[in-house]
């Protein structure tokens, strides 16, 4: 049997063994965290394709709403889409937004069409009930990414072409 004496340095001998990490509890604790950055950092570089993307999703949605609502309502649909306003109109902006509006939330859009382009103004689309449309090339552009929203004059219908 121990006495007391041999029991407090058994204690201590192994108190003071634990004091470090081991070499391999280091290197396991590293692969953990490069694994978990090469998970969430793609992820948050590219928020600006996500969101020009879903600018693009929601411009295309409201497009082809109004183009089926003149087709079933048989009354021209009006969509207008409006430039990018600086954050203190945005409150007034999203209070007053109108059905089958777009209003751009850092995108700039243009016609391909340079004579139907006015600098800084916003941009009519009409729908026809026979299916046309007042059609042309819509150019979308966020810093470098770059789309192009063509709407067929004849039928109507909407094509998204990514430009690289």
């Amino acid at each position: 049997m121990l006495n007391q004496g041999e029991k407090v340095k058994i204690k201590t001998s192994l108190i003071e063994k634990q004091r470090a990490f081991t070499l391999l509890e280091l290197l396991i604790v590293l692969a953990i965290m490069a694994l978990g950055s090469a998970i969430i950092i793609p992820s948050i570089t590219n928020t600006d394709s996500k969101i020009f993307n879903a600018q693009i999703k929601e411009l295309a949605a409201i497009l082809k709403y109004n183009r089926r609502n003149a087709v079933i309502s048989g009354q021209i649909q009006l969509s207008q889409l409006f430039p990018y306003e600086n954050n203190k109109h945005k409150a007034i902006i999203y209070m007053h937004k109108k059905k089958g509006s777009w209003y751009s939330r850092g995108a700039t859009f243009s016609w391909l069409e340079q004579s139907k382009n006015l600098p800084n103004s916003m941009i009519d689309i009409q729908f026809f009930p026979q299916g046309g449309a007042t059609g042309g090339t819509l150019i979308l552009q966020q810093g470098s990414l770059k789309s192009h929203l063509v709407i067929d004059s004849f039928t109507g219908k909407l094509s998204i072409e990514e430009v690289l």
